[in-house]
């Protein structure tokens, strides 16, 4: 009695397990707590990911969202809008495991120097030293696998594959996945999402509930993204890695009209991020060269900058920056899918027909 049991135990798992493929064209970077991305992907990073594009999906219906890095506990509730629902917190588990499976090795193509992997630019800045990047360990690529296990199929909301699957679609068109997004990383190509009215059924009600209010300005949402890509300019077709800390620094030097000024230097630290005196997160990525279907190599930059700030302003010199050096392929403020009563739900429906992209969607 006791192994049969466990056989219907095993079952009930193995029903509940289910594969979602994707291409990482561009390095995927999950590194552990010493920043080390070779070996064995991590999940955490991943599911930290997910977790982030869900909730732009959920504040850009009109649904507020808590920033998960300030922590919570206590009261939980099954209502599908709270997402510890699906994602856990500290006194909840989450819903689904995942593991991270495929993938090749990739080293990064530039000089390793005491086993870091260093891109730096020919010139010296005002400080006297060559603007340089780091990776201290090789990432991954190629073709992976997600496989989640549903631990709670009971609980309200997207069944997990469904989730997850739709998520990587999403990215696949405006964004990254990972880490260090903001050095290239994270580019991916997806197989059609699965069972997308599922999802639908699940966001539509949240648009009709929040109206589409914005909610939470200062934290990441469908409604302040942006993504554009861009082509090499001129008789070159084809990208040397070192343009995406070329773009990278152009941007940054955009921000930069008067290094003294403190104010500028703290607009240029919010919006691209730095390390001292303390860590803030870049709001603007910039990918490594990257093709999908086997044409021109492009670099996609993408980000959000929130509503609070004078974002039309800094979307227009981005914008600006780029196609002072690349040639542009396109280029989307999300905040578009929002004007004159639109419903997003519906333009995200039509990004994820096959072919689509974000600038041919009004």
């Amino acid at each position: 009695m006791r192994l049969l049991n466990l056989i219907k135990s095993r079952n009930r798992l193995l029903k509940n397990i289910h594969y979602v493929k994707f291409t990482a064209v561009t390095p995927l970077w999950t590194g552990d707590a010493f920043r080390n991305s070779e070996g064995n992907s991590l999940e955490t990073g991943v599911i930290g990911s997910l977790r982030w594009w869900t909730e732009v999906l959920v504040r850009g219906m009109g649904i507020p969202v808590q920033d998960p890095t300030t922590g919570a506990s206590g009261q939980t509730s099954e209502d599908p809008t709270h997402l510890e629902t699906i994602f856990g917190q500290t006194d909840r588990q989450r819903r689904f495991r995942l593991t991270l499976e495929g993938g090749k090795e990739f080293a990064f193509p530039t000089t390793r120097t005491s086993g870091r992997y260093v891109f730096e630019l020919p010139i010296v800045n005002s400080r006297g030293t060559k603007p340089s990047w780091q990776f201290p360990s090789k990432a991954r690529a190629g073709q992976m696998e997600l496989r989640t296990l549903d631990l709670h199929p009971d609980r309200p909301g997207p069944a997990p594959e469904t989730l997850v699957s739709l998520l990587l679609n999403v990215v696949s068109k405006v964004g990254g996945l990972g880490a260090r997004t903001q050095h290239g990383c994270g580019i991916i190509q997806t197989e059609p999402s699965r069972d997308p009215e599922q999802l639908f059924k699940w966001l539509s009600p949240l648009w009709i509930k929040g109206q589409g209010r914005r909610v939470n300005p200062e934290l990441p949402s469908l409604r302040n993204c942006f993504v554009g890509e861009f082509r090499a300019k001129g008789e070159r077709n084809l990208y040397n890695w070192l343009d995406t800390f070329w773009a990278r620094y152009h941007l940054r030097g955009a921000f930069r009209p008067d290094p003294d000024s403190p104010a500028a230097k703290d607009l240029r630290h919010f919006l691209f991020g730095t390390l001292r005196p303390e860590h803030i997160g870049s709001k603007i990525n910039v990918s490594f060269p990257f093709n999908t279907n086997q044409d021109a190599l492009r670099v996609r930059v993408w980000g959000w900058i929130p509503e609070t700030a004078n974002r039309s302003a800094h979307l227009k010199t981005i914008r600006a920056v780029m196609e002072t050096h690349f040639n542009l392929e396109g280029w989307k403020d999300l905040v578009d899918w929002y004007a004159s009563g639109s419903n997003p739900v519906d333009k995200l429906s039509n990004l994820l027909e096959s072919g689509a992209s974000p600038w041919n969607i009004p």
